[in-house]
């Protein structure tokens, strides 16, 4: 039974980082992102700015390069209700053009809900890899941000138990969800609940959740799943999913030598005696996840960002259905 300050909802959800890659001169659009990412919790809690608002037209401008990425297009918003990051009742965002440069093609006279990042510049930007989506489609994410502006308790744990498999590192997979299981999380001072997924496979729990928790999973036919350990910050939500299939994991942090988390640094996994491989990205925290990866014999490496012509790297086995949580990187 959950106790009275906590609350189970039956949404779809687990958060993992959003990850959007960089445009370069020549390449197309790619996004990298984790089951849940559109989930309003994480993108709320990922994004610069929030707001809804109906697009009044937009102005295409040119950024000096060349190729896909010679032009922009500036999006003019009217807010009709700014969450997070907006004051006043207008505001601009920078997207591509749509054609293979990651931009949102924007309907004049559509409203929208909007999950921006900040440029270097400063500039607010939208791409395809967001949660922004059509406000007709947003409802769950009206209700969220409302809350969060009323002083909601954004502190969340979510998950998914699926069954996936793939036979090597830059194969696709879809993974099946899986209903009808039971999750049942422990955490701080023997804390204990349980939820059963829904038909998508996803549960929820939300509340004063802060800590580190244990989660297991038991399916319809009584097999269960190994346990997976997630770490749920005060005021964040966080996600976890559990795999039935035989495929691992790989999860840790980067630090520098005095201990502080490294944020957006690249990592490469590479299978051994092959060129396949895959990347990942540390949050703002200095962690990263490597979801679904085949068992067998890997190299991880890091690519900091004052030397990347000089990634580190780490020699790594895992085995069927592992969760593996890595020691501190220190680079």
């Amino acid at each position: 039974m959950l106790r009275p300050s906590l609350r189970l909802a039956a949404a779809a959800a687990v958060f993992l980082l959003m990850l959007v890659s960089i445009p370069r001169s020549g390449a197309a659009c790619s996004c990298v992102v984790g089951l849940g990412f559109d989930q309003p919790c994480a993108a709320f809690q990922g994004a610069a700015a929030v707001f809804a608002g109906k697009v009044t037209g937009s102005t295409v401008v040119r950024t000096g390069k060349t190729g896909l990425w010679s032009t922009r297009r500036v999006v003019h918003f009217a807010v009709d209700e700014g969450f997070s990051g907006v004051t006043g009742e207008t505001v601009d965002v920078v997207t591509g053009m749509g054609d293979g440069d990651c931009g949102v093609r924007f309907t004049t006279g559509t409203s929208y809900f909007v999950y921006a990042l900040r440029s270097e510049e400063g500039e607010l930007t939208v791409s395809i890899c967001s949660a922004t989506k059509s406000l007709a489609k947003a409802q769950a994410d009206l209700d969220f941000a409302r809350t969060m502006v009323h002083g909601g308790d954004r502190t969340r744990l979510y998950g998914r138990v699926v069954r996936s498999a793939r036979s090597h590192l830059q194969e696709g997979w879809t993974p099946k969800p899986l209903a009808g299981a039971t999750v049942t999380v422990e955490g701080p001072a023997q804390q204990r609940f349980q939820a059963v997924t829904d038909a998508q496979g996803d549960f929820s729990l939300a509340g004063s959740l802060e800590g580190d928790y244990t989660v297991r999973a038991t399916l319809p036919d009584g097999s269960a799943i190994a346990p997976r350990r997630v770490t749920v910050p005060a005021g964040q939500c966080s996600g976890v999913e559990l795999d039935a299939g035989v495929l691992a994991s790989l999860a840790g942090r980067v630090v520098d030598p005095q201990g502080q988390p490294v944020s957006f640094m690249r990592l490469t996994l590479r299978a051994e005696g092959s060129e396949k491989s895959e990347d990942a990205y540390t949050d703002k925290e200095g962690r990263f996840q490597l979801e679904h990866v085949p068992p067998g014999s890997y190299v991880l490496s890091l690519h900091p960002a004052h030397d990347p012509a000089v990634p580190q790297a780490e020699s790594i086995v895992l085995g069927t259905a592992e969760a593996r949580e890595l020691p501190d990187l220190v680079h």
